[in-house]
């Protein structure tokens, strides 16, 4: 069954003549090759886990006040993760299913230092736990800004509310906020909770409570009374799609504000002819995304191919109750990028005809 994930895609749109842009930049594929060869039914199978992921960087030159010259950032992430086909799903053992996904973002300057002059100062999806009753996440952005719109022939400031509303299908998973709005780093830690099928038995287990690190004090959750393995949640088995926004406030120094009528003063390219109003400003920044995939395999004895040496009467033991973790924490994308090179040009027409 394929999760629900529904989401508007106009509203972060600003009205015609309003100075922003949108950066696309291409995120390469996520792969991962595992195997577990002390697994009856995995045997020498191999499985790959996957993931891709689309990203928009959208950003709004705030420049309805010349004293306070700032920019809005919003990143819009959207991808798919998924275990691949899993090798194994019978009573002794089960593997590899996907039970977490961290998304990590974070806000430098464009050499990679801290950021004095900026704020995180929203995101979404938060922390949330999926029920029966609600088994979606909502996704809810709202970021209100003052812009410089053409009107009647002049430029004059107008409120413009930057948003997106959506939501994820999470049956039977959670997600855990753990965002460091000082850092600038937003933190989504999507994963799989305990719950129940549709027959009402319980599947999953829930890895921030109990990581498969800690495995011997809580592995006999996952068993049944017959010592069968519990399922997945169907959402381990297949794709988790999802979305995370947020949204970053950067003002400038004195020193870079541009003056009325002026071009920026630390700005990498020419100034558009007309109008007199503010340009976009120079500003460098750095915007570095991570993503970590949690999998897992686990059996029971008879799943197991390893044994024991034993004594006395049991000379031999065969098989015991084992996880087999995979955590695959990929490398950093990177996006570096010039904000004000990220801002659409003026139609021609538009940049001579206006003043303020």
């Amino acid at each position: 069954m394929r999760p629900s994930l529904r989401f508007t895609d106009n509203t972060l749109t600003p009205p015609p003549g309003a100075r922003y842009g949108v950066a696309r930049p291409t995120i390469q594929p996520f792969s991962k090759q595992m195997q577990w060869t002390d697994d009856v039914t995995i045997g020498s199978g191999t499985q790959g886990a996957n993931g891709t992921v689309k990203s928009e960087i959208w950003v709004y030159w705030v420049n309805g006040d010349l004293d306070d010259c700032h920019y809005v950032v919003i990143q819009r992430l959207r991808g798919t993760f998924s275990p691949g086909n899993m090798l194994a799903n019978v009573a002794s053992s089960r593997g590899f299913f996907q039970h977490g996904l961290t998304v990590t973002n974070a806000l430098q300057d464009g050499s990679g230092g801290p950021m004095p002059n900026a704020q995180l100062v929203a995101y979404t999806p938060s922390s949330f736990r999926s029920s029966p009753e609600i088994p979606n996440a909502p996704v809810e952005l709202s970021m209100p800004m003052t812009l410089q719109l053409p009107s009647s022939g002049h430029w004059a400031p107008q409120e413009f509310v930057a948003g997106d509303t959506g939501s994820i299908g999470l049956a039977n998973w959670g997600i855990a906020d753990r965002t460091q709005p000082a850092a600038l780093v937003q933190s989504s830690y999507f994963h799989q909770i305990q719950g129940a099928n549709a027959e009402g038995e319980p599947v999953g287990w829930d890895p921030s409570v109990s990581p498969p690190a800690q495995w011997p004090r809580w592995y006999s959750t996952l068993y049944d009374a017959s010592d069968n393995t519990l399922m997945p949640p169907t959402l381990s088995q297949g794709a988790l799609q999802f979305q995370v926004l947020v949204a970053w406030e950067l003002r400038l120094d004195a020193k870079d504000r541009p003056p009325p009528g002026g071009a920026a003063r630390a700005s990498t390219r020419a100034p558009e002819p007309g109008p007199p109003g503010p340009p976009p400003a120079s500003l460098p920044v750095t915007l570095q995304t991570t993503f970590q995939q949690d999998l897992a395999a686990f059996h029971n004895p008879t799943g197991c191919r390893t044994q024991f040496t034993g004594a006395g009467s049991v000379p031999v033991i065969s098989g015991a109750h084992h996880i087999c973790p995979v955590t695959s924490a990929y490398p950093p994308f990177v996006w570096k990028g010039n904000l004000a090179e990220v801002i659409f040009p003026l139609p021609a027409g538009l940049a001579g005809d206006l003043t303020r």
